[in-house]
């Protein structure tokens, strides 16, 4: 019986030590622009890929060793739901826009999509600062 207990409670006191770590100081941290305020000349993207492997659209913040990494973004569609078409909103059809990036440990990377010279949207890294 007391073996038990203890086993519970040693699984609940990982499980809360996991939640509570921070990321490793020699990882860097990318993350999408879907809720952060942006400059002006640049939209909202949602990252879709990393290192050609798909990522769930509902995580917003990666952390990845340094290095060169191939990220893939799709615009964000916003607008009344009766205007705006299920799989548009939710970001699952189109175009992946992809982003070559050399990335440092350390440091928190924002990316968003900008326009191009043809009007058209180019990934692009919003802003680059130090992960506290």
């Amino acid at each position: 019986m007391q073996y038990r207990i203890f086993k519970r409670l040693t699984a609940i006191a990982m499980l809360a030590a996991l939640g509570c770590a921070r990321p490793d100081a020699d990882l860097a941290t990318i993350a999408d622009s879907r809720s952060v305020p942006l400059p002006p000349g640049y939209e909202p993207a949602w990252i879709v890929e990393i290192g050609g492997r798909r990522v769930p659209p509902e995580r917003s913040v990666h952390h990845l060793k340094p290095g060169a990494w191939r990220l893939g973004l799709r615009p964000v569609v916003e607008g009344p739901p009766d205007q705006v078409p299920l799989t548009a909103g939710a970001n699952r059809d189109g175009e992946v826009l992809y982003l070559d990036l050399e990335i440092e440990a350390g440091r928190r990377y924002e990316l968003g999509l900008r326009a191009g010279l043809a009007g058209d949207p180019v990934p692009a890294v919003i802003r680059v600062t130090r992960r506290r």
